[in-house]
């Protein structure tokens, strides 16, 4: 489940549809185990982002995206989910890492959604990069939305995440060839 809400002005353009968002961030979800989640997605410009940079992470000017994983909900200090079938088996051992046990409060709606976080994506630093890495802006804009996604559910950089991401491009270019 997302809140999708674009924050830029006129005649910037979203490289994909609000389908094709809602559809990828509800399969990675369900691939994370994480399916009914809510994910707060803000599409902004380079402006908005460098201001969420520097108060948030203390860094000067535009970044691509920032992700804000909302570890009250998780209930866990060091919020870590991984759905198994993403990863080889000598990632899946139990390490203790995955805090979503009980992620309901005894105090609150037990329907409610798991809220995950918010992600703010500038579209100026997408379209800017896919033309450096030469990818098509599309599959660079589902590249940061994953990336921000995979923050939000707990993961930092690593080689699990990257794994990852290459399996939701895999997914994206399956979408391409229909």
């Amino acid at each position: 489940m997302i809140t999708l809400t674009r924050n830029t002005p006129r005649g910037y353009l979203v490289p994909t549809s609000r389908v094709e968002i809602d559809v990828f961030t509800t399969w990675l979800l369900e691939r994370l185990g994480l399916g009914g989640s809510l994910v707060e997605i803000d599409l902004v410009d380079d402006a908005t982002i460098a201001e969420l940079n520097l108060e948030f992470m203390g860094m000067p000017g535009p970044t691509n995206v920032l992700s804000f994983p909302d570890t009250d909900d998780l209930h866990c200090e060091a919020p870590y989910v991984l759905g198994e079938d993403f990863l080889p088996e000598e990632y899946t051992e139990d390490d203790g890492r995955d805090c979503l046990g009980d992620v309901g409060d005894p105090d609150t709606d037990p329907d409610r959604p798991l809220r995950l976080g918010a992600i703010a994506l500038s579209l100026d630093t997408c379209a800017r990069e896919a033309r450096l890495y030469g990818q098509t802006s599309r599959e660079h804009f589902f590249r940061l939305l994953c990336h921000g996604i995979l923050h939000c559910a707990g993961l930092d950089h690593s080689e699990e995440m990257d794994i990852i991401t290459d399996e939701a491009m895999e997914e994206i270019r399956t979408w391409e060839a229909v």
